[in-house]
Order: C-alpha cells, then sequence, then structure tokens
C-alpha cells in the first residue's frame, strides 16, 4: 500500500486538500469507514491531515448490510475511527446522543467532528453567506461552455489507459467495418453517469454518435447493444437509478451481436 496505492491520496494530502471521503471497501479486513488505522493513525498522525473527513454515501449504514455492526454500533466504530460527516445514513444523527449517555462516545469525540464540519463552512464562507454557490445565473453562463467543454475533453483523453495492443489493433483505422458492441454504446441518457444530477443528454452525443461521426464516409460502424447490464430487470433498474436503459431479451440482443 505504501509503495503504490497511498501515494497519489498522500499527494493529495500534502498539497492541502480540505476533505477527504473514506471508501466502501475493508483494509485489512476492516471497512474504511470504521478504520482507525486508516482515518487516524495514517491519515490525521502520519500525513498530518487536518480537515474534514466524511463518509460515502450511506456507507456508516451499509456496514449492517456486510455483517459488520448494526446502524448504532457502526456509528460508534466510525466516529471512534476518526469519521466527522455521516453521509445519508443518519447514524450519527439519531444514535450518537444515546451511545454519549452509554458511554460509548465522548463529548469531545463529538465535539471534535462537529469542529472540523463547522471550520469547512466556515472556509467556505458560509457563515456570512448561506447561498454562496447556489448562484442560478453563474450556473447558466458557465455550465457546458465552449472553454470548459475544451478542457473536459482534454483531461478525459488523458485517462485513457491502453494495456495491451495486440498487433497495433489501435488506432482504429478509418476504414471498412468496424463493430462496436455494448449495453452502453448508444445510450445517450446514461452517458453521464449517475452522480451527474444536472447532466443534460442533450449536450452530448452517445460513443456510437462519436464514432460515426469521425470515420465520417471513410467506413462504416456496425452497432449491436448485445446485452442488457444486468440479466435480472430489478438489479439493473437499482443500478441505472434516474437514468434506466431500454431493455432488450438477452438471447435476441446476443444473437443480433453475433
Amino acid at each position: 500500500m505504501y509503495n503504490e496505492y497511498l501515494a497519489p491520496y498522500k499527494a493529495a494530502v500534502d498539497a492541502g486538500v480540505g476533505s477527504v471521503m473514506s471508501s466502501f471497501n475493508i483494509v485489512d479486513g476492516i471497512p474504511a469507514t470504521a478504520n482507525k488505522w486508516l482515518l487516524s493513525d495514517l491519515l490525521r498522525k502520519e500525513w498530518g491531515f487536518k480537515g474534514l473527513l466524511v463518509t460515502d454515501y450511506n456507507s456508516i449504514a451499509e456496514m449492517s448490510s456486510h455483517g459488520i455492526a448494526p446502524l448504532k454500533e457502526a456509528s460508534v466504530r466510525s466516529l471512534q475511527a476518526g469519521t466527522d460527516m455521516d453521509m445519508v445514513s443518519f447514524g450519527f444523527l439519531n444514535t450518537l446522543e444515546e451511545s454519549l449517555q452509554n458511554g460509548e462516545v465522548t463529548e469531545e469525540q463529538i465535539n471534535t467532528a462537529c469542529r472540523r464540519v463547522l471550520e469547512v463552512k466556515y472556509k467556505l464562507g458560509l457563515f456570512d453567506n448561506p447561498y454562496k454557490y447556489c448562484d442560478t445565473l453563474r450556473a447558466s453562463k458557465q455550465l457546458y461552455t465552449t472553454e470548459h467543454r475544451s478542457i473536459a475533453r482534454s483531461i478525459a483523453s488523458e485517462t485513457f489507459v491502453l494495456l495491451k495492443n495486440e498487433k497495433s489493433l489501435l488506432p482504429i483505422s478509418t476504414k471498412g467495418k468496424i463493430a462496436l458492441i455494448g449495453p452502453m454504446a448508444n445510450a445517450r441518457n446514461n452517458m453521464c453517469g449517475m452522480w451527474s444530477m444536472m447532466c443534460n443528454p442533450s449536450k452530448h452525443r452517445t460513443l456510437l454518435e462519436g464514432m460515426r461521426s469521425a470515420i465520417g464516409n471513410k467506413g462504416e460502424v456496425l452497432y449491436a447493444k448485445g446485452s442488457n447490464i444486468f440479466y435480472d430487470e430489478n438489479r439493473e433498474k437499482t443500478a441505472t437509478g434516474m437514468r434506466p436503459l431500454e431493455r432488450g431479451d438477452n438471447q435476441t440482443l446476443l444473437k443480433e451481436a453475433l
């Protein structure tokens, strides 16, 4: 972990990052959200992080689903590990008062977490103007601008990693026929991902449209959906959330692709 995995995170802390989110995964058998070595011993004591530590979405409550602890105990373990803010689980809000009365946590631990939350709000200027970042006029002027989209495109291109390029397959030759197969290849509604709540699908192209535009009349892109994201329809609905995909019969989709 020290040699490879932790290096970019330490670089972010060294650069002065103001907040850190604990992940869903486990480290040495302990969920990161309740891992004292990870959140306190390493992050705060060894690396000197002074900012806010927030959980990932509902991760304290999900420790119950993974058989670690029910919400009340999971909240205690998270606070003791160094967590400051409970995102969505409501474990801190609804259980810590009782845990304090039972002596499972201390008032000092709660105050420390609250102080870090308030410090961030102060640094962000929210005490002077609680609506500072809710400027609808600014959003209408700065979202989807040509400059910002150009930068986003450049950043995205730097994230592409090619692990293997057998027989120099890439870059794809812009001639002949190219098969594009996959349930997300022509899913405009889902190009943004689940967490882009204000995404406007009309502002971007699908992968299929982009490839056809790039190749033009030099070649032909043949498309097939190939499969659904999940065999189970309910599981797919949960995974895609507010941006559902059009489903088809799995065998029919496979035959079409083949």
